[in-house]
């Protein structure tokens, strides 16, 4: 019907919009990471005027003002690079994906872990998650954000393949009674959509398709070297800087860590329009998308198989009534979330925040205090304390309206429900 056609096209648009990312080499005409750190050394040179930090890497420049001069060259230290150029590094999406994303397994990283990456000019996604969640949790989340696309559009291809084979007598229909019950799409769709959803980008790779380059910590920052290392720590600034987009892989933990909440905040103070630079993908929602499709497709397939061997099928009403309830028992969940997430925010106090390795609890509390101290957020002689109760106010002030704005108005983006609904309409099965 021309309904189900307009859905077909628009989530065909979507998707293909979703599943082409820029590739690494594009250049910006906006200010890069080299030309903040030159904006930062010229301040320091002209150190009796005030300066102003003039942009940060890919296409979002600031303007907030540095005004305590004596931070500028700590700040210009943890906000770029400078000579040390290499630490800016960077890994190809499908090597964390690689094998169900064995990288997330574990903390540990090596050498062979760290030469994984390679020195880049610009991080295409800066991914801020925990090591306390699990690895195919992190993996989903990761799939879902880079990977819905193509799954989506390589679903499409293959069933309009079946259709055009189907036409054309390559494949048999079913009958039943006389009429035709349709051709195989139902038993097509899901598969395909599961295997790209998680291991598209290691076969897009295989034929020299361009990858997204991202920040992982345990692969971008040497985890053997303790000077490189202690390095690639102090410049998570800088990492974030070069970054055209954060995704935060989200779940109650995160707002409770300091690094993460660490990062989150920085990146805040970097962008004035953080939040249309963050891309925030909650853990349980991929859950429950995930397992919503996964009903439907064993309704819809299942339905077929059955009335293909003249059986009756009615016990598909209760696959579809099973795959409402875990949708509405998802949503209902996410939304309680959603109000905890609030309240940590606005009690938020950084000094509560869990940090695994204690030692680097000092490590995060100075550069937090060096980059409050250099945005002008609390005066330069203020004692640590202050520049705490300063960062405190700063994520009770500011994360609200920046998660708001990441999570949108639903749970999820507009192209997830019309695929939702391209699904559940039949389409894929008749």
């Amino acid at each position: 019907s021309a309904r189900s056609l307009h859905l077909v096209l628009l989530t065909f648009d979507h998707v293909a919009s979703a599943a082409m990312l820029p590739p690494l080499e594009y250049v910006s005409e906006q200010p890069s990471c080299q030309d903040a750190a030159a904006a930062l050394g010229t301040a320091i040179s002209t150190s009796r005027s005030k300066s102003i930090f003039s942009g940060t890497a890919g296409r979002t420049p600031t303007s907030r003002k540095i005004v305590a001069e004596e931070y500028l060259q700590q700040a210009l230290d943890m906000l770029s690079f400078g000579d040390d150029r290499n630490l800016c590094r960077a890994v190809p999406l499908e090597v964390v994906t690689r094998k169900c994303g064995s990288v997330w397994s574990d903390s540990k990283g090596s050498e062979a872990t760290y030469a994984l990456s390679k020195v880049v000019t610009k991080i295409d996604s800066f991914i801020s998650h925990n090591w306390i969640v699990g690895r195919y949790e992190k993996m989903a989340a990761v799939a879902f954000r880079f990977n819905f696309g193509m799954a989506a559009l390589c679903t499409i291809l293959a069933n309009v393949t079946v259709t055009i084979l189907t036409m054309v007598g390559w494949i048999p229909v079913v009958e039943v009674e006389d009429d035709v019950a349709g051709s195989w799409n139902g038993l097509v769709g899901g598969p395909v959509f599961f295997f790209v959803l998680f291991f598209g980008r290691n076969i897009a790779s295989f034929f020299k398709f361009p990858s997204p380059r991202v920040f992982v910590d345990k692969i971008c920052i040497h985890q053997v070297s303790h000077t490189l290392q202690t390095k690639g720590i102090m410049k998570l600034g800088a990492y974030l800087g070069c970054s055209e987009e954060m995704l935060i892989v989200y779940t109650n933990i995160y707002l409770q860590k300091l690094w993460t909440i660490y990062e989150v905040a920085a990146f805040v103070i970097l962008r004035p329009n953080a939040a249309q630079c963050m891309t925030v993908v909650p853990v349980l929602l991929v859950k429950v998308f995930l397992a919503a499709f996964a009903f439907a497709y064993i309704g819809t397939a299942s339905g077929q198989v059955m009335e293909a061997a003249q059986l009756d099928y009615n016990w598909v009403i209760i696959v579809a009534f099973i795959c409402a309830l875990t949708y509405m028992f998802g949503l209902r969940t996410w939304h309680r979330d959603k109000i905890l997430m609030q309240e940590r925010i606005l009690n938020f106090k950084v000094r509560e925040c869990i940090c695994t390795v204690e030692s680097d609890r000092a490590v995060v509390y100075a550069n937090i205090a060096a980059l409050v101290k250099a945005f002008g957020l609390t005066p330069a002689t203020a004692d640590l304390d202050e520049a705490l109760d300063a960062f405190d106010d700063l994520v009770r002030r500011e994360l609200p309206a920046a998660f708001s704005w990441a999570f949108g108005w639903c749970a999820f983006e507009y192209y997830h429900y019309v695929w939702v609904g391209y699904i559940m309409a039949g389409v894929l099965t008749f």
